[in-house]
């Protein structure tokens, strides 16, 4: 509250002043200057906790985590959340291509992608696992499959077998 209450009469005092100054200005040329500078004291009073305010944003950024706890793990687990549902939204993809492509029913196709994430800045999908439940051209889906990706995965397509 002192704070604020400080913050009215310095904005009050500068005003005052201003007006003051203003009032005493000869007429002319020179009173259209100093109602310029006058106009910028003003302005510099009000903007100057709003500044203030900002330039201490990043040492009350810093105190976040603490406060909701976690920190590091936190955000490390986050991270793994997001790289899981980042997984499964590509293998459905896949699935998706496949099913549309080959039009084979997408229930009997299934899906699973190995990916490297040691750097998580450049996830790479290492394997690819395919399968098939009904006779489809197995070796044209690996060849679309491994041309889409560009063969930097190690693509697999296997037919499973009713019975």
């Amino acid at each position: 509250m002192e704070k604020l209450s400080g913050f009215v009469l310095s904005v009050m005092t500068v005003c005052v002043i201003s007006g003051v100054a203003t009032g005493l200005s000869p007429e002319g040329a020179m009173k259209r200057y100093i109602k310029y500078i006058v106009s910028l004291c003003v302005l510099a009073a009000i903007m100057t906790p709003v500044i203030c305010v900002f330039s201490s944003l990043p040492s009350y950024g810093e105190a976040i985590p603490e406060l909701f706890g976690g920190g590091e793990a936190a955000r490390d687990d986050a991270e793994e959340k997001i790289i899981e549902t980042q997984k499964k939204a590509v293998e459905q993809s896949i699935k998706n291509v496949i099913s549309e492509r080959f039009g084979i029913d997408s229930g009997s196709i299934t899906v699973e992608i190995t990916i490297d994430a040691t750097n998580k800045s450049a996830i790479e999908i290492r394997g690819i696992n395919i399968t098939v439940g009904a006779k489809c051209r197995v070796e044209e889906i690996r060849a679309y499959i491994d041309e889409m990706f560009y063969g930097t995965a190690r693509v697999t397509v296997t037919e499973a077998f009713d019975g």
